[in-house]
């Protein structure tokens, strides 16, 4: 089954839901299960393995583009982990001339809202995953049109003096802002 345990609550973030794998459901919720099927999810690290998904993958300029980050214990065993900060994570975005893009002013500012959170701890047992949504436009500039590539890492830290932290890495995601989109005055 799968849970949400953590989330990052920001004015303009959404609702990110998870269905139980073996649920039965409507068909707007096979839908949902259907994109669960064919998600992505970057390389196995220790346990761990981040998945990276976008509310559209093409967009109107200005169109809101909500990115949910989900990290998911494929191990066998349970697994202590910070809860979802959105501080735990490196996302880097990548703007159409292959250039990294800066954070918005906002972004900036839910970072830094985000590392003044405090650390709490919680459990993912083995096939559990906890996801986050965040407004991924609002944060990072997304102002010309053409292809951005996303990314996301974060730390994996097992616990023990003298261990180096790794870092998981996320699938990647491919976004476009497309301009023929946009609405004609």
């Amino acid at each position: 089954m799968i849970r949400i345990l953590g989330a990052i609550l920001f004015l303009e973030l959404v609702n990110v839901s998870v269905l139980p794998m073996c649920a039965m459901a409507d068909s707007e919720s096979m839908k949902e299960m259907d994109v669960e099927a064919k998600r992505e999810w970057g390389k196995e690290l220790q346990g761990y393995a981040i998945s990276i998904t976008a509310n559209k993958a093409v967009v109107a300029p200005g169109e809101s583009i909500i990115l949910t980050i989900s990290l998911k214990n494929v191990g066998t065993e349970d697994m202590r982990i910070l809860r979802q900060h959105l501080a735990h994570y490196d996302i880097e975005v990548l703007g159409p001339d292959g250039v990294k893009v800066p954070l918005t002013l906002y972004g900036e500012r839910i970072l830094e809202g985000s590392r003044e959170s405090g650390n709490s701890t919680t459990i993912l047992k083995p096939g559990e995953e906890s996801s986050v949504g965040i407004p991924l436009n609002r944060m990072f500039d997304f102002t010309l049109a053409g292809k951005y590539a996303v990314s996301v890492q974060r730390a994996i830290w097992k616990g023990a003096p003298g261990i180096p932290t790794l870092k998981a890495i996320s699938n990647k995601l491919n976004l476009t802002v497309d301009e023929s989109l946009a609405s004609k005055p």
